[in-house]
């Protein structure tokens, strides 16, 4: 029952999706036939999303008056670029909105008779079949199927080194792994790998030292993963890393349930691919990113967000997607980052977000950013005085649904499209808005340090 409502949930914000992308196509259309009235007027039709920013600019300037310095004009964007934009984006990145999150991501379960028990104890371990092998603290599983793990490894490894078309599943019931030097769980070849969190069940997984390398693969995280990695069930898990990672996949990560707790120097969650989340809850803390989509070096990888209850406190970005980010739903507070939401083009269709940032709340542009404060590619960190960023054409932000509270010390919401360029102009430069028709100016450099700005455009709710 449960899984059948949480189903016609899903579907139903997908639809929503659909809906609203076109939806904001038909009020860009209508916004553009109206800016030329004031722009203090209002709609007889309200949307139902609220955003409220606070920033510097309010606190220094209590009247909400700023220079204006026009130096710059361009229209919003017609409804035929944003369709091409939004198109060719999910193109590139090879995402069908539809097609998110297999049955078996979402099933989270598993056949307890055909499962595979693997009991751990000390420095060693008990199984009865031939498919996992136990030497020197290493239990390597060789084939496909479910593998049920319980108990306490001290100083060990769970390796899956299956074949190319294998899956494999590893069930946590009550496990606590401490690896001195190595992944607690390296799935080093399969199709893809099943991370179940047992029902009930408590788990800790942690890495107390620095990474000794054993193969080419680089193994940074507590769970490392070559191959697709799917995080499921309804139990717990806590992950440490004083020195990696949380949980890294170099293909694509998915999170569909469990409740995580994860403490690490790097990313907590990291996917090459996508990081694709439908439900779960997770308190992440680290020093860098705490979900983390594509490669630094490539403007590809992409988030996308339709549930959970994500709570965030990182000393860079709380989000960050070196492509498209999309949040369809769920609650995300982001309590402490450098930018909280940011990505090449991020589209925000509903949920609640809470973001509090030292630098912008959310930020869209090309490029990688760097490790706290030392933003090189996604614009700049605080007090970076009169630098120009380099302007994206291709970035923008569009927002058609759920409430957003932004408290920055940056730019409340900055995209940085090279061909919407606006520098020191400002209208009341943010506060509470409800959204209607029309066009008002929205204050992207309060600080006048990154000098590409944009519109705000009520309804449609489009930053470009």
């Amino acid at each position: 029952m449960r899984k059948n409502k949480y189903m016609r949930h899903i579907a139903g914000i997908r639809k929503c999706l659909a809906i609203g992308l076109t939806a904001a196509m038909c009020m860009a259309m209508l916004a553009g036939c109206s800016t030329s009235q004031s722009t203090s007027s209002t709609s007889d039709t309200e949307v139902t999303s609220d955003v409220s920013t606070e920033t510097d600019a309010d606190k220094e300037s209590p009247n909400g008056s700023a220079d204006a310095e026009n130096t710059s004009v361009k229209t919003e964007m017609t409804v035929e670029e944003m369709q091409a934009a939004i198109d060719e984006a999910m193109s590139d990145a090879a995402i069908d909105i539809t097609d998110m999150f297999t049955k078996r991501d979402l099933a989270g379960n598993y056949d307890e008779s055909e499962a595979v028990k693997i009991t751990l104890s000390g420095k060693t371990a008990a199984c009865n079949s031939s498919n996992v092998q136990i030497e020197d603290g290493v239990v390597t599983i060789k084939a496909a199927g479910v593998y049920v793990l319980s108990g306490t490894f001290t100083d060990g490894t769970i390796v899956v080194d299956a074949g190319d078309d294998d899956k494999v599943q590893l069930v946590l019931d009550g496990v606590s792994i401490t690896a001195a030097d190595y992944a607690a769980i390296y799935a080093k070849n399969a199709d893809k790998v099943f991370v179940t969190l047992a029902e009930g069940a408590g788990n800790s997984l942690m890495v107390s030292g620095d990474y000794v390398q054993t193969d080419d693969n680089n193994v940074d995280a507590v769970i490392f993963a070559k191959c697709d990695l799917t995080l499921n069930g309804t139990g717990s898990l806590t992950v440490k890393d004083n020195t990696g990672h949380g949980i890294v996949s170099k293909d694509d990560l998915v999170v569909t349930g469990g409740t995580y707790t994860i403490y690490s120097q790097d990313h907590c969650l990291n996917g090459k691919d996508s990081v694709r989340i439908a439900d779960g809850t997770f308190n992440l803390s680290c020093d860098e990113d705490g979900i983390h989509a594509g490669n630094d070096d490539q403007q590809d990888g992409y988030v996308y967000i339709e549930g959970g209850d994500i709570n965030i406190s990182v000393g860079d970005d709380a989000i960050h997607a070196e492509g498209l980010l999309i949040i369809t739903g769920g609650d995300i507070d982001v309590s402490k980052s450098c930018e909280g939401v940011e990505g090449g083009k991020i589209l925000v269709t509903g949920g609640d977000i809470d973001v509090i940032s030292r630098d912008d709340g959310f930020n869209a542009a090309g490029g990688s950013s760097g490790s706290g404060d030392n933003h090189d590619g996604f614009g700049g960190g605080p007090g970076m005085g009169g630098v120009d960023m380099d302007a994206d054409n291709d970035a923008y932000i569009l927002i058609t649904g759920g409430t957003i509270n932004i408290n920055a010390n940056g730019d409340g919401i900055d995209s940085n499209g090279y061909n919407y360029r606006r520098q020191r102009t400002c209208t009341r430069p943010f506060g509470q808005w409800q959204w209607r028709d029309g066009l008002r100016n929205l204050c992207c450099d309060n600080r006048r340090r990154d000098r590409s700005c944009g519109w705000f455009r009520y309804g449609s709710g489009i930053w470009r």
